[in-house]
């Protein structure tokens, strides 16, 4: 059974592969001959031998992949030409020669090509991942602008419905037909099918002993799927969470994803006192619910993915909350946890 599950997987993840691939082949042939782009970037503090690495962002999930790096050659900048078929969605990531990291809360420059274009990028080392950016895309200023549609493809898993209808409505007919554009279609079709009242999808997922859980082992319970890590909003939350299960656990089951390996948040747990704090959250007594939790808790990697995929799992803590009929009743952040929890608490009453 583990084996057919594995393979399973493997099928599902070509088939996205090859998704991918053909979506790309579409847009090279029905929008784009080759066409040559140039960016260039005057930077304060630049040196001569800093490398600047260029890494692709893969749509829709947002995983990256090498693109091209450039050593530069002088201070203060850089220039680098490229070509293409369709349009780029790179992080821009700084690495000085002397090794020493910059401090930022952003791990990189995002920088959007659209067809033939030079760009800009204007700023100093030290904040270089809040440069401007000019020329280009970067010159337009309307709603069909493909920065405003990479926007909303990166809020697209959890905004609702009808405004992402409204949005794409609101597109020009190029900016619909625009390689941004077809994948935020794309992505508006998939987040129809979750939409509340839909029949929620089915999943088989594995816990760490290697026991495997499925949708029907839960049927006619409200199931919460929590995905959970380390991050504020779910130390923060972890415990109501587990409150809310223990005073319902007569009518909910709560699969719980670990966006982290379950081993090493009870070997963080065990190496922290009380003292210690995490953006202000008190760590131990967090970590404690968090790794003592009342039900099942997955690992969110391997074939597990899927159910993170299929349920498009945004990032943590989110909730998916199904009725005992299997239909999806809401998905979100945590405004959807106490939307949850009024809505079993109700039906209780």
């Amino acid at each position: 059974m583990i084996q057919q599950f594995s393979d399973k997987g493997r099928i599902i993840k070509f088939l996205l592969i090859l998704f991918i691939c053909v979506a790309k082949l579409s847009v090279k042939a029905d929008n784009y001959d080759m066409f040559t782009y140039t960016i260039k970037a005057e930077i304060d503090g630049l040196n001569k031998g800093d490398t600047i690495y260029f890494e692709t962002v893969l749509l829709p999930w947002m995983n990256l992949e090498p693109a091209f790096k450039v050593i530069v050659d002088e201070d203060g900048g850089f220039s680098y030409s490229g070509s293409a078929y369709y349009s780029q969605y790179f992080l821009m990531i700084y690495k000085p020669l002397s090794g020493k990291d910059i401090t930022s809360d952003r791990i990189g420059l995002p920088v959007v090509i659209v067809g033939e274009s030079d760009i800009l990028i204007k700023g100093d080392a030290e904040n270089i991942y809040n440069s401007q950016i000019e020329g280009g895309v970067y010159a337009e200023d309307d709603n069909s602008s493909a920065l405003n549609i990479l926007e909303m493809l990166q809020r697209v898993t959890y905004t609702p419905i009808e405004e992402l209808k409204s949005f794409y409505a609101s597109l020009n007919k190029e900016a619909q037909k625009s390689y941004f554009g077809i994948f935020l279609r794309q992505e508006i079709d998939n987040m129809a099918m979750l939409a509340p009242g839909n029949d929620a999808p089915d999943f088989i997922v594995e816990t760490v002993d290697r026991q495997q859980i499925s949708l029907d082992d839960y049927n006619g319970y409200y199931v919460l799927i929590y995905n959970f890590g380390l991050c504020p909003g779910s130390l923060m939350i972890d415990k109501e969470v587990t409150n809310f299960y223990t005073n319902n656990k007569e009518r909910v089951k709560v699969l719980g994803v670990s966006e982290e390996s379950l081993n090493a948040l009870q070997k963080l747990y065990r190496n922290t006192d009380q003292s210690e704090k995490f953006m202000n959250v008190d760590l131990n007594p967090a970590l404690e619910s968090m790794v003592s939790h009342p039900w099942t808790d997955i690992e969110n990697k391997g074939d597990n993915r899927q159910l993170s995929i299929d349920y498009a799992l945004a990032g943590s803590p989110f909730f998916v909350l199904i009725s005992p009929d299997g239909k999806i009743l809401l998905r979100g952040f945590h405004e959807a946890f106490y939307k949850a929890k009024n809505i079993v608490e109700e039906r209780v009453e």
